[in-house]
């Protein structure tokens, strides 16, 4: 059965009120977008509820002591429409589905469905046999002409609806296409020449693209020098490709994320000719090029062991004296998480270095996902191509930090979670508190040269999982038995960046030669 979530397109009209974005969920790998022509003033529309997933938004009603009788009226009647708009998409969706015609489950049919049946009540539509409603809409949609109709963004997040990426991934493809917007808006204000420039897939060359690169390369320094510009592209970005909130400020980039971005436009491109809507490849000649990566850190067993039986509340008032003053001597807003969150994200943080698990997948992990001893679960990134349980034996620490917190999330999860970003604050805080200070050489994303920093500073919820399979390979060696307790796939590239082949294990392996 179809679901829809909706979002406030963040360009607003000339009475200052935004378009309503209705996402179907159709399947995993189905979710398109519509705009439903309702719209409405951003302060009525707010989150509703809160679920497994996050907020749910919607239009709200607003008191009508507080506002304007008028006001109160048309977030009413935007209500209702938005109401009556969803339930018919939903109904056309079920219909199909019941009908066995998933194959029309396609924006652009759903979309001419609901065009010819705005005539019908929503139980007609619901209930109308396949023959009537062959006799309502065509039966067959022309998938290439409806492609080339669309606009250059439109046809992105067709694409991404239509893939079977992770959600995770997706978000990724649109900070690419939102970049392209922007970079569109940007020539057309910037060239005299260029003011009707337009991005087309069937011409889109390659010193264009080559162009997007560099612009993308100082992005962040073009917003500082035309702030007022930007603010407009940033508003200006199509309600298809906008998930969550628009990002204000554009942090430079590194060669490591120019070339991420590079390897996603050109696997749309890949796409695009192999479905057959364009014969156009604007990256003939254009160097991708490699990632880079440092030597990986993590924290030792024995300072596993500190931050977990460290007494925070011991720590806690220096370490507030001392943050206070950092920031006064810096200049910089006074901001930490209280102590009682420190306490249970040292746990959480405690129990992910002893299962080595993606942070997406901790936080999904309920009291059935272990058995006997086992923790058993699915990783997120490849249960659409090729899912896989993963099982880690669990040490008594890590059975005892589950019993300590059970029942204590109002969503059933073993442990009550944050959100991820504050989750990373918190290590770096709990790590700080714990004097876990010591210098490590890392990659820097911008120069490509090596620095040094402490290791607190660059804790996140990642360092628990090299700390998991560093620590591991110093005692076993066997890259495929512990890949098969972290969640990497079989034969994954990715693995050798979280295991560090110390100088421990080299003399150790040299020993063999005596």
């Amino acid at each position: 059965m179809a679901t829809a979530e909706c979002k406030l397109a963040k360009r607003l009209n000339r009475d200052g009120k935004g378009e309503v974005i209705v996402r179907l969920t159709i399947n995993r790998t189905s979710r398109p977008s519509f705009r439903s022509g309702v719209f409405v003033r951003p302060d009525f529309f707010k989150p509703v509820r809160e679920t497994g997933k996050g907020e749910v938004w919607d239009i709200t009603i607003p008191h009508r002591s507080k506002f304007n009788p008028l006001d109160v009226a048309e977030a009413m009647k935007a209500k209702q429409d938005l109401d009556e708009y969803i339930s018919r998409l939903i109904a056309i969706c079920n219909n199909l589905e019941l009908q066995g015609r998933k194959e029309l489950l396609t924006r652009d049919f759903i979309i001419k469905t609901y065009e010819k049946t705005k005539d019908f009540t929503i139980k007609q539509i619901s209930e109308t046999p396949l023959d009537s409603i062959q006799n309502m809409v065509p039966t067959e949609c022309d998938e290439d002409d409806d492609f080339r109709s669309k606009s250059f963004f439109e046809q992105a997040e067709y694409y991404l609806d239509n893939s079977k990426l992770s959600e995770g991934r997706k978000r990724v493809y649109r900070v690419v296409f939102r970049a392209l917007s922007r970079f569109q808006g940007y020539v057309r204000a910037m060239n005299v020449h260029r003011r009707n420039f337009e991005l087309n897939i069937d011409t889109l060359d390659r010193l264009t693209l080559e162009e997007f690169f560099r612009y993308l390369e100082n992005e962040s320094d073009l917003q500082k020098k035309h702030k007022t510009l930007f603010k407009q592209l940033v508003a200006a970005t199509p309600p298809e490709i906008i998930t969550g909130h628009l990002v204000r400020e554009i942090s430079p980039r590194g060669s490591n994320v120019i070339v991420d971005k590079k390897k996603c436009l050109k696997a749309y491109f890949n796409w695009l000719l192999e479905k057959g809507y364009t014969k156009n490849n604007p990256f003939v000649g254009i160097k991708i090029g490699s990632q880079r990566f440092g030597t990986p850190y993590y924290i030792t067993i024995d300072e596993r062991k500190t931050i977990a039986n460290a007494d925070l509340q011991k720590f806690w008032p220096d370490f507030v004296k001392q943050e206070k003053e950092e920031a006064l001597q810096n200049g910089t807003e006074f901001k930490i998480l209280p102590l009682s969150t420190c306490l249970t994200q040292r746990d959480i943080f405690v129990f992910q270095c002893l299962i080595g698990c993606r942070v997406g997948d901790l936080m999904k992990l309920k009291p059935e996902n272990i058995v006997l001893g086992v923790l058993n679960y699915i990783p997120r990134k490849t249960i659409e191509d090729k899912p896989f349980v993963v099982k880690v034996p669990l040490l008594p620490e890590a059975l005892e930090l589950i019993d300590k917190y059970k029942g204590k999330d109002a969503k059933g999860r073993l442990f009550p979670f944050i959100a991820p970003q504050n989750y990373n604050e918190a290590i770096k805080q709990i790590m700080k508190m714990c004097g876990i200070t010591r210098l490590v050489t890392v990659r820097d994303s911008l120069t490509g040269g090596e620095k040094q920093v402490r290791i607190c500073d660059v804790a996140s919820s990642h360092m628990a999982r090299r700390t998991f399979v560093g620590n591991l390979y110093k005692q076993v060696k066997d890259p495929n038995l512990i890949a098969s307790m972290s969640g990497h796939a079989e034969g994954s590239q990715a693995f050798n960046r979280y295991r560090e082949v110390d100088m421990d294990i080299k003399q150790e392996i040299i020993k063999g030669l005596e």
